[in-house]
């Protein structure tokens, strides 16, 4: 699997999550417009601003990872992340991050939206774009998976490009919510969250096995498998 596919497959999966959390916000983008006017642009330009700042948290992610690598633990830095992924996968991830902590950076990141919410009123697409990248710090247990699946990747080209992926795989839901203007069926919820703990175990597995298998056969296992597909 390439690292795009899987953070594809891991911004897909966890779209859900994304809906249950960010689907009244997004839903509130309409107000932010003016309904004579196409609602697209701005939506594109939210989900833009969104995906340039996990483009930022890749940055650092991939930067942390490299340099551990240079330190000789970049084998034990991808083993590590994948263990805290399949922790994730389970449910109990909450417990590794303080509460209090993330309420209070919930209540600066909310208010920071509202700030941004307001200046779309006067410049309608580049407000979009502060309030999507002011969207992307809100504590998030799928983005703090994806941030260090990305740093257990071991580099920035490739911290870059999981993240890339994984924005923009949660974007096909948020966007059809917006246009629709109605949320996901609970059937559809629920087949959705079913698949964002195998996606995040799949991740994590995968982080796992480059951390133990040599560089050169797990190389050399990647061929063969996109060989076969």
């Amino acid at each position: 699997m390439s690292t795009l596919a899987a953070g594809l497959l891991l911004g897909l999966a966890g779209s859900a999550h994304c809906a249950a959390m960010c689907g009244p916000l997004v839903l509130s983008l309409g107000g932010w417009v003016d309904p004579r006017r196409a609602r697209l642009p701005p939506m594109l330009a939210y989900h833009a601003g969104r995906i340039f700042m996990y483009l930022l948290l890749a940055i650092a992610a991939g930067a942390t990872g490299r340099a551990l690598s240079y330190g000789g633990f970049g084998r034990a830095v991808s083993v590590a992340s994948g263990l805290l992924l399949l922790i994730l996968a389970t449910g109990r991830g909450s417990r590794l991050v303080p509460r209090r902590g993330g309420i209070f950076w919930s209540l600066v990141i909310t208010r920071a939206c509202v700030a941004a919410s307001r200046s779309t009123r006067t410049r309608p697409l580049a407000g979009q774009v502060a309030a999507g990248a002011v969207n992307g710090l809100l504590p998030c247990g799928l983005v703090y998976a994806a941030a260090i699946a990305a740093a257990g990747l071991g580099s920035v080209p490739a911290a870059l490009t999981f993240m890339s992926g994984f924005g923009l795989g949660t974007v096909p839901v948020l966007l059809g919510i917006a246009l629709s203007s109605s949320s996901l069926s609970p059937s559809t919820r629920t087949r959705l969250r079913r698949l964002t703990p195998a996606a995040l175990a799949l991740t994590g597995a995968l982080l796992i096995v480059r951390g133990v298998v040599p560089p050169h056969d797990f190389a050399a296992h990647q061929s063969v498998f996109h060989h076969m597909h």
